[in-house]
């Protein structure tokens, strides 16, 4: 078991009973069997209990019924060295998107653009599930995501599927991949798409951003996109 930080690390501790160990080891610490089984034995009446988000026909619906707590999910899983590979294809799609609108008729992307985005696509769901495995979560995010990854899965299948077709993403299949790119790689699509220095990028997405969070309630994850579009709208000048 793996562990974001040390802050998590103790509320591992705390969690299965070794209250001794707290503020004693470091991020890289490997419980034992026993602590293990301790937390496996706590959670699985609760697990039990969850819905079943099994392969649906409203996988939109359920898409916008939780995708604030699909994007607290997934911005968590951001913090792992798997949330961290360079997923550069759905990063440029996304600014290109803004850079060139007509790119928004998903259906003129080249072979090798949508086979890049296939294969993204395919890496992330692996790797979401690999992360709600192998890392420790407190509780309550621990659930969140058991509850949301099918939904997860289900709307990255549908994305696959439109794009071998070839067929066009719908609105919510675009504001998925939103979702699922990193600051870091939206960045640097912005600068190359652009041609600018990613320095002056950066600047620039820092201001955006927080002038952007104003508007949001507290503790609401922000969305990309409309990011994206005020930067380059006012890198463009």
């Amino acid at each position: 078991m793996k562990f974001l930080d040390k802050h998590e690390l103790n509320l591992f501790f705390i969690e299965s009973g070794n209250f001794q160990k707290i503020n004693s080891e470091e991020v890289e610490f490997e419980p034992d069997s026993e602590m293990l089984e301790g937390i496996f034995i706590k959670r699985q009446d609760r697990k039990a209990s969850l819905p079943s988000f099994r392969k649906s026909q409203d996988t939109e619906g359920q898409w916008r019924g939780m995708r604030y707590k699909m994007l607290s999910g997934i911005r968590r899983f951001h913090r792992s060295t798997e949330g961290k590979r360079q997923h550069r294809a759905m990063a440029r799609f996304l600014a290109n998107r803004e850079i060139r609108p007509s790119i928004k008729d998903q259906s003129i992307l080249s072979m090798q653009e949508r086979s890049l985005l296939i294969t993204e696509l395919d890496t992330f769901v692996q790797d979401l599930s690999d992360f709600h495995e192998k890392y420790f979560h407190p509780i309550d995010d621990y659930f969140d995501l058991f509850t949301i990854r099918q939904s997860i899965v289900n709307m990255c299948e549908g994305i696959i599927s439109n794009l071998i077709s070839p067929l066009p993403l719908n609105d919510d299949q675009n504001d998925f991949i939103e979702f699922l790119v990193e600051e870091d790689n939206l960045i640097y699509a912005i600068s190359e798409g652009l041609e600018l220095d990613e320095k002056l990028v950066r600047e620039e997405w820092d201001s955006q951003k927080n002038d952007i969070n104003s508007t949001f309630p507290n503790n609401t994850p922000l969305p990309y996109q409309p990011l994206v579009a005020k930067i380059i709208e006012q890198l463009k000048k």
